[in-house]
């Protein structure tokens, strides 16, 4: 998982009907990043945990559909989504978050080489484990 560390953002609580003068973003400007920007700096753990749950979310909903499924396996869908909030989303960025506390930003080729051998060292292991039991736990099968 790579993590990306935006700068700290004030978004102010958006109107429930704007008034006219307030400008309306057009349809593809640039406002709703800033939006998910500020969001981002403010709840990185929690946003984490929610983008993670919606990938493995549809990453599981496709895979059934491409192994035949006649109908969706919910409880793998939830286990699923369970998993990646917890372990992938939240997990992976606490995870992180530590990772760029102890060895610093990120200034070059060398720095992205380390942290990505310990991500692969020390966490990948912990994930992968993680995800193989939480899921088995929650569908009660064993996928060994």
């Amino acid at each position: 998982m790579v993590g990306i560390v935006l700068p700290t953002s004030r978004v102010a609580a958006p109107h429930l009907r704007p008034s006219s003068s307030v400008p309306i973003a057009p349809l593809g400007g640039a406002g709703w990043l800033d939006d998910y920007r500020g969001l981002v700096s403010e709840h990185y753990v929690a946003t984490a945990a929610i983008q993670m749950g919606a990938v493995r979310g549809v990453a599981d909903l496709v895979g059934q559909h491409l192994h035949g499924a006649q109908t969706v396996d919910l409880v793998h869908l939830a286990a699923m989504v369970l998993a990646g909030v917890t372990i992938s989303g939240a997990g992976g960025a606490v995870w992180l978050r530590h990772l760029e506390g102890r060895l610093g930003p990120t200034d070059g080729a060398p720095s992205v080489l380390r942290k990505s051998v310990l991500d692969y060292v020390c966490w990948a292991p912990v994930v992968n484990a993680a995800n193989l039991c939480l899921v088995s736990l929650l569908t009660a099968r064993s996928y060994s």
